[in-house]
């Protein structure tokens, strides 16, 4: 009934409250529109759109449990660790999450429009100015999925581009959030992706997922939660003159609860250098990560895997890398994540990644404030936690069952998607 009654009395709202209660304009606002609209936008990923008073004010009480329990904003990478991009942005600090339960046991007064500081948006979609070149899908398409709700489809995608594109920043636009589970750009440099799955001439087809082992190069992804980049520190991706790219969409289509809609047209935006900026390092991306292990049924199983910088042995010569980008990639029963360096030299470890909470439905790229360095001979670990227990309510099977590498939503991944820059290390 105080639900009601504040809605029905708007206009007497500004008054509620004491002198010292959180109230809208001054408090509650510039939190939502800083680190919640992102999802929480209407179109978003996440349920219902709070950027007014009116929405905010209704949802007071469930937004006031689901803040102060920690369950929102979802869980990010620690940025202790190595502090990335917007990092203030997907994160609150106790005294941000305690203003939503003064707010709402305040009564979630109006305030003053004037004591509104100015408004800051995390990673705000690509303006029009922005957008230089567009892949989009070639037709409509809805998928077919298999018994498990799967769908991975790769489209061959039209290329007229009679130079190089140095890519500053790029945006995922799932044409329907309702059945994409995730989509990745390659390169094909062999031009010859439809031939791989036996279906010369064909602009999209089946195909396997995942295709990491393929002569495919991995270009960007997008996972639920991941907003629109735009790349500091004077690096991009190139994308060569008439290169043949392949857009791989992975659909989920849930076998117990299929949408109405599951018609999907993704697109993919992208920020070209102009001619007056300096010209950038080239990134290279690369899935970093074991490519077989089973997470036995019942059990919270950790799992620690290395890679030590041998690209010497590739180039000829010892090579120093640069991290910029990572993007860390588990399935529904991921728990935590933890990514650090072994420095060969003995000097300290250096954190490069870590959570102690994994959410699917939020998969940002984080883009490193400071590149992290890896020098010849240091070894990268990776170590990932699952829960493969009845307990995780991401469970999809009953009883639970070993979980096995791969694709699927019912399978598992460990991956940290880095883009790195490299140079000779004299």
């Amino acid at each position: 009934m105080r639900m009601s009654l504040n809605l029905c009395a708007l206009a007497l709202l500004a008054g509620c409250g004491s002198k010292d209660s959180p109230t809208w304009y001054r408090d509650i606002q510039p939190v939502i529109d800083a680190n919640c609209a992102r999802c929480h936008n209407g179109t978003g990923i996440g349920p219902g759109d709070f950027r007014t008073y009116e929405a905010a004010a209704a949802n007071s009480l469930a937004m006031s449990i689901f803040v102060e329990s920690g369950q929102m904003p979802p869980p990010t990478a620690d940025p202790t660790c190595a502090d990335y991009k917007d990092s203030e942005l997907m994160n609150l600090t106790d005294a941000q999450r305690a203003l939503f339960t003064e707010w709402y046991e305040a009564g979630t007064p109006l305030g003053k429009v004037d004591d509104a500081p100015d408004k800051i948006v995390g990673s705000p979609p690509f303006t029009a100015d922005e957008i230089d070149f567009v892949f989009e899908l070639p037709r409509d398409y809805t998928p077919s999925p298999d018994a498990a709700g799967n769908d991975y489809h790769c489209f061959v995608l039209d290329n007229p581009s009679e130079q190089d594109m140095l890519i500053t920043g790029y945006e995922v636009a799932p044409g329907n959030l309702a059945v994409v589970h995730h989509a990745i750009l390659f390169a094909d440099p062999l031009q010859r992706a439809d031939a791989l799955f036996g279906n010369t001439g064909a602009s999209d087809f089946s195909c396997d997922d995942p295709v990491m082992d393929l002569e495919w190069q991995y270009l960007v992804g997008w996972a639920p939660g991941g907003p629109p980049t735009r790349f500091d520190n004077n690096v991009a991706l190139r994308i060569e003159a008439g290169q043949s790219v392949v857009l791989q969409m992975h659909y989920y289509v849930d076998p117990a609860n299929p949408p109405a809609d599951q018609v999907d047209r993704t697109q993919l935006r992208f920020r070209v250098r102009d001619e007056t900026e300096d010209f950038p390092r080239v990134m290279s991306v690369f899935p970093i990560g074991p490519l077989d292990f089973t997470i036995p049924a019942n059990e919270v199983y950790t799992l620690h895997d290395t890679l030590v910088n041998d690209f010497e042995e590739q180039a000829g010569f010892e090579v120093r890398g640069q991290v910029h980008t990572i993007n860390p990639h588990m399935h529904g029963l991921g728990v935590s994540y933890k990514a650090w360096i072994e420095r060969v030299d003995g000097s300290p470890d250096v954190c490069v990644m870590q959570s102690e909470r994994w959410s699917f439905n939020n998969q940002p790229s984080y883009q490193l404030r400071e590149p992290i360095t890896v020098e010849p001979g240091d070894t990268l670990h990776m170590e990932c936690t699952w829960d493969n227990t009845a307990s995780n309510p991401n469970q999809l099977f009953d009883p639970p069952q070993d979980v096995h590498w791969g694709g699927g939503s019912g399978d598992e991944m460990c991956f940290f998607l880095s883009a790195f820059t490299y140079e000779p290390a004299l």
